[in-house]
């Protein structure tokens, strides 16, 4: 923090300036939430339009070229089949076909099990989540986007105080050049509009209390 302008238990106004943060740790916040967004924008995008992407088309292919080559070895194993009845072609000629065969067929088995892996990948399942984290990093980055140079404003008035949960610890953190994590409660806002007063009060006073009475 650069500056800290003011102190707990103050008076302040809505719209009055409370601290003013380091710009280039503003502007570093600013870009690495712009850039998860950027890219949970493209991931999801990616998921949308999964089966006309560049891995199910290359999956496609892949399937497609290894059915054309099973295609044609098939018709060579036919041909040298009929030579080999005629007495033209060695056996280990035919068999060495068949063997390819046999390995083709397991490439092209292969081949569909990689598609349907691919197809997989961008279930709803994984497109939901990829919906969520694109949500998700848009409003992380909506919270930075707008947030100026730095200066942290007052949106209501009241007493400013100190947070509970940090106890007598925040006024040592709440300082010129002192340092804060994301997200850490630094101080609440406490509205003077209406108060509630707790207080014990003998049975025999109860009658002396009228409301409107003054202390």
């Amino acid at each position: 923090m650069t500056r800290v302008l003011f102190e707990y238990g103050d008076q302040i106004d809505a719209g009055q300036r409370l601290l003013e943060l380091d710009a280039a740790d503003v502007l570093r916040s600013r870009a690495e939430a712009e850039s998860a967004w950027l890219k949970a924008d493209a991931e999801a995008d990616r998921m949308a339009g999964w089966e006309g992407g560049v891995e199910v088309r290359r999956a496609t292919r892949t399937i497609a070229a290894a059915e054309a080559d099973l295609s044609d070895l098939e018709t060579k194993i036919a041909e040298t089949q009929a030579l080999l009845e005629r007495g033209l072609v060695p056996w280990s000629e035919h068999e060495g076909l068949l063997q390819q065969r046999r390995q083709r067929e397991a490439a092209l088995v292969s081949a569909r099990e990689d598609l349907a892996e691919t197809l997989r990948r961008a279930g709803a399942g994984e497109r939901r989540l990829a919906s969520l984290q694109r949500a998700v990093a848009a409003a992380q980055y909506d919270a930075v986007r707008d947030g100026g140079d730095g200066v942290i404003i007052a949106p209501q008035g009241g007493v400013i105080v100190r947070p509970e949960s940090q106890g007598e610890s925040a006024d040592k953190v709440v300082r010129t050049g002192g340092r804060v994590a994301k997200g850490q409660s630094l101080a609440v806002i406490a509205s003077t509009a209406a108060l509630d007063v707790v207080f014990t009060l003998d049975e025999l006073d109860l009658n002396a209390i009228q409301p409107g009475q003054k202390a």
